[in-house]
Parts: structure tokens; C-alpha cells; sequence
């Protein structure tokens, strides 16, 4: 972490500029950040309390591999034994067995999902393609239950500010996303 500008004012600190560069971060109901690259302007936080009062704006990158995603949907119920694999410039492939009942279906009854990741509303999500189980394509109601299965990837629309996802890059090894977000006086809830 790197503090630039930082002024104390009683138990106020007026903070111009922060950066928090993170690697193998775990948060709850997400995939393993590989990497994550935080750079927040202008703060105000009261020392004292431990709560961020103002933000004015904060920029992040996060850095997913396939395996960490597969594991994530691993601890899914209904999902089992997931394999991941990454195709630019959007789409995913996840090839599982569902489970049903904590028992895993048959290996020749392995389901092969295709779809596209996209941002809704603060998630990442997985938009299926293609569905298709033991080789032979599904129709709409067994990809719609797929897609409550694994949605979403990641979710920031609870966080204390409205955060936004930018853009969603996915390269043949990673997936890259770019999150924006701003907060103007909210003393109530952003806690350290």
C-alpha cells in the first residue's frame, strides 16, 4: 500500500491518494483474485470511528485465473468437478458434472457449457451459449437453471458503494475486469 498526500486533522485524515496492490485475495462469494490493483482519490476518514466518510472516486483491477474460477464453482451446489477454460475476447467454456442430491451424475453425463461473460448491474456473470449434456445440445429451460447455478461470478452490487464494472476482458489464461466506483458521504457503513 502507497499513501500520497495524507493530512491529519484532529482524528479526520484527508488522504489524496491510495494505493493497495493485492495478490491471492479471497473474498467471500468470488473466485481467488490472482491480483488486484486499488488506486482511490481524495478520502476522508475518521480515525477515531475506523469509517470512510467521503471517497471521490476508486479504480480497481482484478486479475481471475481459470482454476480459481473453477474451484469457486466447484463449491456450488449442483456443480462438480469443474473444469474452466478461457476463449478472447469474451467467452468462457465450463465443462462439469451436476450433482443432484450431493450425488454427482455419471462421467458420460458431463455437461459442457459455452457462454460469454458480461457486466449486469455491478455482477459478473455468465450469459450461456450453448448447452449441452452427455454431447447432445439442450434447449432453454435446463440453461436457465446452468445459469442460477453459476450467477454470478461476482457480485458488487451490495458494497456500501455503488461500484461498476467497465469492462470485462477475457485472455486465454485470465480474466481481466475493471471496476470504477464513487462514494459521497455514506458514514454509516464503510467500515475499515
Amino acid at each position: 500500500m502507497t499513501v500520497d498526500g495524507a493530512r491529519e486533522t484532529g482524528e479526520i485524515f484527508d488522504i489524496r491518494r491510495v494505493r493497495i496492490v493485492g495478490e491471492r485475495v479471497e473474498r467471500a462469494g468470488s473466485p481467488v483474485l490472482e491480483r488486484i490493483d486499488v488506486t482511490m482519490m481524495d478520502l476522508v476518514v475518521d480515525r477515531k470511528e475506523k469509517r470512510l466518510q467521503s471517497l471521490g472516486t476508486a479504480d480497481a483491477k482484478a486479475l481471475w485465473l481459470p482454476a480459481d474460477i473453477a474451484a469457486f464453482l466447484d463449491t456450488r451446489p449442483g456443480l462438480d468437478n469443474v473444469q474452466v477454460a478461457l476463449f478472447p475476447p469474451s467467452e468462457i467454456t465450463v465443462e462439469t458434472q451436476f450433482a443432484i442430491g450431493g450425488f454427482a451424475l455419471p462421467r458420460s453425463t458431463g455437461a459442457r457449457i459455452r457462454g460469454r461473460l458480461i457486466a449486469s448491474d455491478g455482477r459478473l456473470i455468465m450469459e450461456i451459449i450453448d448447452l449441452r449434456v452427455a454431447g447432445f445440445p439442450v434447449n432453454t429451460i435446463p440453461s436457465i437453471v446452468a445459469e442460477k447455478l453459476m450467477n454470478p461470478l461476482v457480485d458488487l452490487s451490495a458494497m456500501a458503494t455503488k461500484a461498476r464494472i467497465t469492462s470485462v476482458q477475457v485472455m486465454p489464461d485470465a480474466v481481466l475486469l475493471n471496476v470504477s466506483r464513487s462514494l459521497m458521504a455514506d458514514r454509516s457503513t464503510t467500515e475499515f
